[in-house]
């Protein structure tokens, strides 16, 4: 799995939701490109790679860090005027 995403993923298991999703929105504000940037290339390996992977795997913990980054960033770019591919069609 990418660095970042296991990075990721254990950030939002110690902080929760609410806390990842204002760092994402912090970032966003300090660095709105960059932050953007991120977020483009790492939605669709979320909506497309790791969302069917999760449906193989009977890790719940796993299944839910995954639904949960996916829903920061959509909140988060909801939020910020940015438009996110949606490449599974979900």
């Amino acid at each position: 799995m990418n660095i970042f995403l296991e990075k990721a993923i254990e950030l939002i298991l110690s902080l929760g939701k609410g806390s990842a999703k204002k760092g994402l929105n912090d970032a966003f504000q300090k660095n709105p490109h960059l932050t953007k940037q991120m977020m483009l290339a790492l939605y669709p390996v979320i909506d497309v790679q790791l969302e069917n992977y999760t449906l193989h795997t009977g890790n719940k913990l796993d299944d839910k860090a995954v639904k949960t980054i996916k829903e920061i960033i959509e909140e988060v770019a909801s939020e910020n005027g940015l438009e996110l591919p949606n490449l599974d069609q979900d």
